[in-house]
């Protein structure tokens, strides 16, 4: 099985949030593409490369680095830009299908004919299903991305990204602390004394004057 950087789990998430994809089956058609290689040269005549197997023609519009590809140098999150930069190049949009994006890359389109098989006799649309939750790809995908928290993942990715806070160290701040509310003059009442006293005095209005200004 794959093993990922926590950074590329998390480029995967990020650029499945841009694309509107669920990020497992993103993972799922990167799985089936390239296994999460990202220097894996393969397809027909071995001559398509990367996560979604660009050919030579494509790594050239999708940007890539002739040198990172020579040395084997490209990490996922390296690649992903230029993944999303082709994808959204040939057509795909925010919030289209799985199939949509797998079909853009085994035929160039969003729009390609899904029955139209590779050289490896893959088609769009026998390859669908495993793509989709309770499919074999995506459950591969759930088992080597691992579990997303909802965090958002381009702050994850940041190395200058703050600390999230505990509940712990939230609550902290929020229990009552009288040194806090004290004023510098010993004879100044806290904050909280102020309110404390101003209650006690509308009580004993109300047990001395029930009727309130309405006996005045």
């Amino acid at each position: 099985m794959a093993n990922l950087s926590a950074a590329d789990k998390a480029a995967i998430k990020a650029t499945a949030d841009r694309l509107g994809l669920d990020p497992y089956s993103f993972g799922a058609i990167i799985a089936k593409e390239s296994s999460f290689n990202p220097n894996i040269w393969g397809g027909a005549g071995g001559n398509y490369y990367g996560l979604i197997q660009f050919g030579g023609p494509e790594r050239q519009e999708a940007g890539l680095d002739p040198e990172k590809i020579k040395n084997k140098s490209y990490t996922i999150a390296g690649q992903l830009p230029a993944v999303e930069r082709w994808l959204r190049g040939r057509g795909f949009e925010t919030g289209m299908s799985p199939q949509k994006a797998y079909a853009t890359i085994l035929g160039g389109n969003p729009n390609a004919d899904i029955n139209a098989p590779d050289a490896n006799n893959t088609t769009v649309a026998n390859t669908t299903a495993s793509l989709l939750p309770g499919g074999e790809l995506y459950k591969y995908s759930q088992t080597v991305l691992g579990p997303f928290d909802g965090s958002n993942t381009d702050s994850l990715m940041s190395t200058n990204a703050p600390q999230r806070q505990t509940v712990e160290q939230v609550l902290s701040k929020l229990r009552y602390d009288p040194a806090e509310y004290r004023k510098t003059d010993n004879k100044a009442t806290s904050l909280r004394d102020q309110f404390v006293n101003s209650l006690k005095e509308q009580l004993i209005n109300n047990v001395l004057n029930p009727l309130g200004g309405f006996l005045q």
